[in-house]
């Protein structure tokens, strides 16, 4: 994963267009189309993934990824990170669901979330899992779950439709719930399906009663329940057909039900559970406003104020109509009483609609007035009231809600979602970008000057050869020089840096060789720049005088000392044109070691002449 030597990334201030996940290139697009893409950092701690929205701007200079300070704190993007930026189409997500990050009621961080312009935002949803936040008016929301309909890898965007919901754990959301539970007698309609490993659906061919069903859904209720403890929050469980009974507490009022409860409170909510009988009509609004007066009355202050209706359904005709089936003596119209409750009690309801028309025909093969499931009532009293949509199915619907609203509550938000604006970028970070153009230029200028710089050093070394005895520079050394000057080089090493390059190009001719006046000259621009930066390691001020440095900046001196360099190198190319070939000096015949003439016989005549200690061959 690399990216261009150009391309460099400049922070902004998190205010403007450039923040979170909008990015800014320039107006050309520097290669990059406007819109999703996924940016990715390579770091000492691993791969950063993140969905972005890239923005053509013309005040971005080219060469240059502009993003927010937040942004690269999040994935870590300093100098040293190597990053990589893919456009990839994005899919809208149907649904996502947002935990909140601190105690306030789910309500309140819904209104905020409509407002928080969450409208385009790309969210990378990878196979693996992963932490995935979303920011809201500045607070990172941990995400719990995307609906990309079992796609992953794939950047997803939250759209004006989209589903967005809140879910408030129970350790930072207090509430209050009044379970309103069906006992009329449809409830004991066997039709809710079970698996078939399951002992009841070996005795009874499959399938339990809605009543079972329901039991089954409050014990798992309460095992979620004693694994969570913070907030208090209190349950009632009440029964309902014709009249509503208080089944647990039977002290009366509400309980709390959680991991601190006392055994015998825990035991008592299971004894409710398991006296719970169908039998009798249904009177849903009766109910209803029995739970309004019990949350009146005993409700915690700042708890969120929940009921949680479970039915099979009522026939129900609004006001008008004529309804047909098992007859419900409703409080005349409990739409209305449910509208009046939510709006002036803050009481929210959440309806949970046991079986459904199909299930029950599965079962029995023909409709049953009465006992048919009809949920819309339930879904015309959650419009008005605040919760979720009206959550239909068998047991392992009726398992999920309740297990889920055991760990906390879910709020979806009802308001409409509102789109980030395009605000203009600010003023600081237009500034910003205007050094950032100033520095692209002068890179711009050292990636010329390094250019020309490595042609004059491979012009030096051709001729090296030829009029010098070896080469003038050696080759790694020349290489890591120009490594060194490409590189982004921090400010507070630009001494430290410079020194060692400097050290680097230094001639490797023997010491007994006559220089030409060129080379001599070359040498002395070394001497010079090296002890201007041990003169002045801090500004560098003397530097800048020995290298006749335009403008001011790291970037300025560093272009000056290139061309300077390469400058001289180019006088020793043209010298070394004028100069002869370099003849090797000859070399004598090696003399070898023989014996000692002392330790064996004594010199004589011949062709050899005999030193002590030696032989010298003719």
């Amino acid at each position: 994963m690399a990216r261009l030597m150009e391309q460099r990334v400049v922070a902004l201030p998190p205010r403007g267009l450039v923040r979170g996940w909008r990015v800014g290139v320039s107006a050309d697009g520097a290669g990059w189309p406007e819109g999703p893409a996924l940016l990715s950092a390579e770091t000492a701690g691993g791969v950063h993934l993140r969905a972005v929205e890239v923005c053509r701007l013309p005040e971005v200079p080219a060469g240059v990824l502009a993003v927010g300070e937040d942004l690269r704190d999040e994935l870590s993007l300093l100098d040293d990170a190597r990053w990589n930026l893919r456009p990839q189409e994005a899919i809208d997500a149907t649904r996502i669901l947002l935990e909140l990050p601190t105690e306030r009621s789910p309500e309140t961080a819904a209104e905020q979330i409509a407002r928080a312009g969450l409208v385009g935002t790309p969210l990378w949803v990878p196979s693996q899992p992963g932490e995935l936040f979303v920011d809201v008016a500045g607070v990172p929301h941990r995400v719990i779950e995307v609906d990309t309909g079992s796609r992953y890898d794939v950047i997803a965007r939250i759209g004006p439709r989209t589903t967005v919901e809140v879910f408030a754990p129970g350790v930072k959301a207090g509430v209050d719930m009044v379970i309103l539970a069906d006992c009329s007698g449809s409830m004991e309609a066997e039709d809710i399906p079970v698996p078939r490993e399951s002992m009841l659906a070996l005795r009874r061919n499959g399938y339990i009663q809605r009543m079972e069903a329901l039991q089954q859904a409050l014990r798992d209720l309460l095992e979620v329940r004693l694994r969570v403890a913070g907030r208090v929050s209190r349950v009632a469980l009440m029964s309902f057909t014709s009249t509503a009974t208080l089944r647990f507490p039977r002290s009366g009022g509400m309980e709390q039900l959680d991991a601190g409860s006392p055994p015998e409170v825990i035991q008592q909510f299971r004894e409710a559970v398991s006296l719970l009988q169908p039998r009798g009509l249904t009177h849903i609004g009766n109910a209803i406003h029995a739970a309004a007066d019990l949350l009146y009355q005993h409700g915690h202050p700042g708890n969120e104020r929940l009921v949680v209706l479970v039915s099979d359904g009522a026939d129900w005709a609004p006001r008008g109509d004529q309804g047909t089936g098992e007859i419900m003596e409703a409080t005349s119209e409990p739409v209305g009483l449910m509208e009046h409750l939510h709006r002036d009690m803050n009481i929210r309801l959440h309806a949970i609609g046991i079986s459904t028309r199909e299930l029950f025909l599965r079962r029995y093969g023909a409709e049953q007035p009465g006992i048919t499931p009809n949920h819309d009532l339930l879904e015309a009293l959650v419009k008005v009231g605040g919760g979720d949509p009206t959550t239909i199915g068998g047991l392992d619907v009726l398992v999920e809600y309740f297990s889920g609203v055991g760990g906390g509550i879910t709020h979806r938000v009802r308001q409409t979602l509102t789109s980030a604006p395009r605000e203009p970028l600010a003023p600081e970070a237009r500034d910003i970008l205007r050094q950032a153009a100033g520095e692209a230029s002068r890179a711009g200028d050292r990636n010329a000057a390094l250019e020309a710089f490595g042609v004059a050093i491979a012009a030096v070394e051709a001729v090296s050869d030829r009029v010098f005895p070896g080469k003038l520079i050696r080759a790694d050394y020349s290489g890591r020089a120009l490594g060194r000057l490409g590189s982004d080089i921090p400010e507070d090493r630009l001494g430290t840096t410079l020194l060692g390059v400097v050290k680097l190009l230094y001639p490797t001719l023997p010491q007994d060789f006559v220089r030409p006046p060129a080379v001599v000259g070359y040498v002395a621009l070394l001497d010079r720049l090296k002890a201007a930066v041990e003169a002045r390691p801090a500004d560098l001020g003397g530097l800048a005088a020995v290298c006749r440095a335009d403008g001011t900046g790291p970037g300025a001196l560093v272009v000056a000392v290139i061309q300077r360099l390469t400058e001289a190198l180019r006088g020793i190319e043209a010298e070394a044109a004028t100069l002869p070939d370099h003849t090797p000096a000859p070399t004598q015949a090696p003399m070898q070691r023989v014996r000692r003439a002392a330790e064996t016989e004594p010199a004589t005549s011949g062709t050899s002449t005999v030193v002590p200690g030696f032989v010298l061959k003719d």
